[in-house]
């Protein structure tokens, strides 16, 4: 049957609007080009980050924008006109993230106030005030005390602030590397950022790591400072004494000569017990150095440490093994406790392995324990 001319001139208009139909869902899939201001209104409500897609108009409503940024306060960032130009509704961004600063108008990266709040919250938004700010010595200090890197974005005058620079290394010591060069050579500076943070020795000028006093007040805060220290000040057997003194931690660092000394380790005992963990193991391992240990110091104390080491301590060989336990026996002490039906007396280093039944009478925990304690070579069958 032929077609009339009416049916095909309706045809074109039909297959337009289908593609325009098809065209518009393809490009706004969820219909937010066909939502009115109430409903654009309530999913900002609902979700602040709606107002990244909302209409022009919206981005200058201040109670519309005041609700987001009370969501999330980088949603200033969406803000435009008179919502951006309100003093109020800037300040509560900043005040919740002081890094919003940056979406703030000029007239208001001037203002004392919002500035001051801003830097509070996050030192590092210094960066995005005024120059006038940048210079003004309150601010900076306010800066500085909540991120010691902040003092980078300082005026260059500023940064020579000696009282600044202290604030600034001992809240964060890496605010070192942007003191200007005869600030980091003040040896007051340099102490106070390797208290901070001993990541800072690898600013430090070469002069400090032979410097005593610098490298003594840095271990204090962490033992690892002394493998930052010349290697002279390293092999001086004085200076590696006061350090043991100050934190026996930092003798597992020092040069493996001295570790290996048998006298040496003897004196760093004297000034502190716990050196012994950090000796060489051919050192810790000896039976006869044990001995002699426990022929200087026989109060009771020293001789249950020499037990309890002897006992907890994993040789690497099966020669240093047998060392360790027949150190024990000298010591007067067993591997375990004869007394228990379960932990019987240990002949070597890896037999008297307890059965089931034995461990099973000690409950769950006592039994999870000894089947699979690391010290055991052992697994139980089945």
């Amino acid at each position: 049957m032929p077609r009339s001319e009416g049916s095909r001139s309706a045809m074109p208009s039909t297959r337009c609007s289908i593609f325009s139909v098809w065209f518009r869902k393809r490009r706004d899939p969820w219909g937010l080009v066909a939502m009115n201001s109430a409903r654009w209104r309530d999913a900002i409500r609902r979700d602040w980050r709606a107002l990244q897609l909302a209409p022009p108009e919206l981005h200058a409503d201040v109670q519309l924008v005041r609700h987001a940024v009370i969501q999330d306060a980088r949603a200033l960032a969406f803000a435009r006109g008179a919502a951006l130009e309100d003093r109020d509704l800037v300040l509560a961004a900043v005040r919740a993230n002081g890094s919003t600063l940056r979406y703030a108008p000029m007239e208001l990266k001037d203002d004392t106030q919002v500035v001051a709040e801003a830097v509070q919250k996050d030192g590092m938004a210094l960066q995005f005030a005024s120059k006038r700010m940048q210079e003004d010595m309150a601010i900076v200090a306010q800066a500085v005390a909540q991120n010691g890197l902040a003092l980078s974005f300082a005026h260059r005058k500023l940064r020579k602030n000696p009282s600044l620079a202290m604030s600034a290394v001992q809240q964060n010591g890496l605010a070192l590397r942007v003191l200007p060069p005869e600030l980091c050579l003040d040896r007051d500076v340099v102490l106070a950022a390797l208290r901070s943070n001993v990541q800072t020795q690898q600013y430090v000028d070469g002069v400090f790591k032979g410097d005593p006093y610098i490298i003594l007040g840095a271990i204090q805060r962490n033992a690892d400072s002394l493998r930052f220290a010349s290697d002279e000040l390293r092999r001086d057997r004085n200076f590696v004494l006061k350090a043991v003194e100050r934190d026996v931690k930092c003798f597992a660092v020092a040069p493996s000569e001295l570790r290996r000394d048998r006298a040496f380790v003897h004196e760093c005992m004297a000034k502190n017990f716990m050196a012994l963990e950090y000796a060489a193991p051919e050192v810790r391992e000896d039976t006869g150095f044990l001995a002699e240990v426990a022929a200087k110091d026989s109060s009771p104390l020293r001789t249950a440490y020499l037990r309890a080491f002897a006992m907890r301590f994993r040789p690497s060989t099966s020669e240093s093994r047998s060392r360790v336990e027949s150190a024990t026996a000298t010591l007067g002490g067993v591997s375990r406790s004869a007394s228990s039906p379960s932990l019987r007396p240990r002949t070597s280093w890896a037999s008297s392995r307890p059965s089931v039944e034995e461990t099973c009478q000690f409950g769950r925990r006592r039994r999870r324990v000894a089947l699979f304690h690391p010290q055991l070579k052992w697994r139980p069958e089945g």
